[in-house]
């Protein structure tokens, strides 16, 4: 079951309401809508568990995940649903946010999650980080990151987003 039916702390803040799109069987698309959520401190263990985070693609690493008081984690959920379709976790940094894990749903019906999550993060921490990072990205993640106007650092092999280009990213989101 990929949709979250436990009674969650009424402290989660949707953080952003962006449309994606879903193909249906016929090959058309049809929008929906989604929202970005910041979970708050205890909400992530019913978000984080080893079923939801096989079915969106990010492994079972997070089982015994136990929650660190710099981080922060964000899901996007089917606004009419609930059905959970990607989590991001987050870690502060006084200059900036790091990404640590980002996943979305292995349901290719789903076009545009990725971005929306990212969206909604730079959303939600404008005017409070100059910058989004990700420190270590899979190689097969580059396109996505470059796509989401994150610029590369060979240095570090490091991705970063800063507050120049938090709009273009939500701009881009929202067009999807």
């Amino acid at each position: 079951m990929n949709t979250i039916n436990k009674t969650l702390s009424f402290g989660k803040k949707v953080v952003g309401e962006f449309k994606i799109t879903k193909l249906e069987s016929d090959g058309k698309g049809k929008t929906v809508t989604v929202q970005v959520v910041r979970l708050e401190k205890g909400d992530y263990r019913d978000y984080f568990t080893y079923e939801n985070t096989k079915k969106i693609n990010m492994g079972n690493f997070f089982v015994s995940k136990r929650y660190k008081k710099d981080q922060i984690d964000y899901v996007v959920e089917k606004k009419s649903n609930g059905k959970l379709l990607g989590i991001a976790d987050c870690i502060k940094s006084k200059d900036e946010l790091i990404l640590e894990t980002i996943g979305t749903t292995k349901n290719g019906k789903y076009c545009g999650i990725g971005r929306v999550l990212l969206a909604g993060i730079v959303k939600d921490i404008k005017g409070k980080y100059p910058e989004i990072s990700v420190p270590t990205p899979l190689p097969s993640a580059y396109g996505f990151y470059k796509k989401c106007h994150f610029d590369y650092y060979d240095t570090d092999y490091t991705f970063c987003l800063d507050e120049d280009n938090f709009d273009k990213l939500i701009k881009d989101a929202k067009q999807h």
